[in-house]
C-alpha cells in the first residue's frame, strides 16, 4: 500500500518552512506573516511577501505573538497559500506534520497535540524582545558617550532602505566601505566621460545608516542574561541544565553528550562558543559535555521532519480525518500518550 504525500511545515514565529516530506531541503522558506504597503489595499502574504522589494513602507502582521500562534485566521490563510499555491498540492491528499511551540496552550493546540515528557524548559524571550531592547540602546545614545567608538573593531554599519537603490538594507563593515570609498573616487579622477563620472559619483551617495557598537553583543547577551530586561528567569545555559536535572539521572551523561543547537538565533557569530563556555561551567566535571551546530540551524528542525514523515513510523503515529471527526483533539492527546 502507497503512503500518501505528507506536507512538513516547520511553523517559526519568524519564518516558515514548507515542503514534502522526503526532500533534502525545504521547498520554499517564506515569512510567517503579512504585510500591506502603506496607502494601499492589496495584501502580501507568504511567498508574495519574501518576494516583494519594497520593504521600508510595510504594515507587517504576524499570526505568533510571544512565541504563542494567536492569530488562528491569519495561519489558517498562510497554510492554506503554502500548501496550495506553494507546493501544488490538495490539503485532502495529503498527510500533515506540523511543529508547535514547546508547552502550547490547549486553547490554541488545534490539529495536532503532543505531550512533552521529561525536562523540558523555555525561555520566554524572543526576537520581539530583543528588537525593543535594541530600539531602547539606540535612544539612550544622546545620553551616553561612547569612548573610541568609531575605533572599535566591532563596529558595524547597518544601511536603512531608502527605496530607491536599496531595497532591503545590509551589514556593511566600515573599514571594507572606506576602502571602497577611496577605489570609486580613485576611479572618478580617471573616468574620461562625464557621464562615467557621474555613474561612479552616484554610487558615494549618502546612505541612512545605524550604526551599531556595544548593541552587537548586549542584545544577544540577553539570551544568557533575561534579568537584563526585567525578565527573572534562566538563561538559556541554565534551562539546559534544568532540563537535563528533571530527568532520570542515569540519562544526564547521554544529553549533555548529545546537546544540539537549532534554531536561526544560534547562527549567530560566536553563539556556539559562548554557549559551550556558559555550559561547561555548570555541568558536572565527571560527564563529557559535546555541542553540536548543524551547518543551517535555522533548516535543521525541518530536515528532520522530512526524514521522520518520509518513513513508516510517520503511518504508525499519524491521526486520521475519521479519528478527528469522531473525537476532536482528544483523539490526538490519546494518541500520543
Amino acid at each position: 500500500m502507497s503512503l500518501p504525500p505528507v506536507v512538513a511545515i516547520d511553523n517559526g514565529g519568524g519564518n516558515c518552512k514548507v515542503g514534502m516530506a522526503g526532500q533534502p531541503t525545504p521547498t520554499r522558506v517564506f515569512p510567517n506573516a503579512s504585510a500591506k504597503p502603506k496607502g494601499e489595499r492589496q495584501t502580501l502574504i507568504a511567498d508574495l511577501l519574501a518576494d516583494t522589494k519594497e520593504v521600508s513602507q510595510l504594515q507587517l502582521k504576524r499570526p505568533f505573538d510571544r512565541g504563542y500562534l494567536c492569530n488562528l485566521e491569519l495561519q489558517r490563510e498562510i497554510w492554506s497559500r503554502a500548501v496550495r499555491t506553494v507546493l501544488r498540492r490538495t490539503p485532502s491528499e495529503c498527510g500533515l506534520l506540523l511543529t508547535e511551540p514547546l508547552f502550547n496552550f490547549d486553547e490554541i493546540r488545534a490539529d495536532t497535540q503532543k505531550v512533552l515528557q521529561g525536562g523540558v524548559r523555555r525561555i520566554n524571550l524572543g526576537g520581539k524582545a530583543m528588537t525593543n531592547y535594541l530600539k531602547e540602546l539606540v535612544s539612550y545614545r544622546y545620553v551616553l558617550s561612547y569612548v573610541n567608538a568609531a575605533r572599535s573593531p566591532h563596529r558595524r554599519e547597518f544601511v536603512l532602505p531608502d527605496g530607491v537603490h536599496n531595497l532591503r538594507g545590509y551589514l556593511r563593515d566600515p573599514k571594507e566601505w572606506s576602502a571602497k570609498v577611496e577605489s570609486i573616487k580613485q576611479a572618478v579622477r580617471e573616468a574620461e566621460s562625464l557621464e562615467e563620472k557621474k555613474r561612479l559619483a552616484a554610487q558615494l551617495e549618502a546612505d541612512q545608516v545605524l550604526v551599531l557598537n556595544n548593541e552587537r553583543f548586549m542584545v544577544p547577551e540577553l539570551l544568557f542574561h533575561p534579568d537584563d530586561i526585567g525578565l527573572h528567569q534562566a538563561g538559556v545555559a541554565e534551562a539546559v541544565v534544568q532540563a537535563v536535572t528533571a530527568t532520570h539521572p542515569a540519562l544526564a551523561p547521554l544529553l549533555y553528550s548529545n546537546v544540539v543547537l537549532t534554531g536561526g538565533v544560534t547562527s549567530c557569530p560566536g553563539f556556539k562558543e559562548r554557549f559551550t563556555a556558559e555550559l561547561r561551567a555548570l555541568v558536572p566535571d565527571d560527564h563529557q559535555l559535546n555541542v553540536f551546530q548543524p551547518p543551517d540551524p535555522a533548516l535543521f528542525a525541518w530536515e528532520g521532519m522530512s526524514m521522520f514523515g518520509s518513513s513508516y513510523l510517520y503511518n504508525s503515529v499519524a491521526v486520521t480525518k475519521a479519528q478527528y471527526e469522531e473525537s476532536g483533539s482528544w483523539a490526538a492527546h490519546r494518541h500520543y500518550s
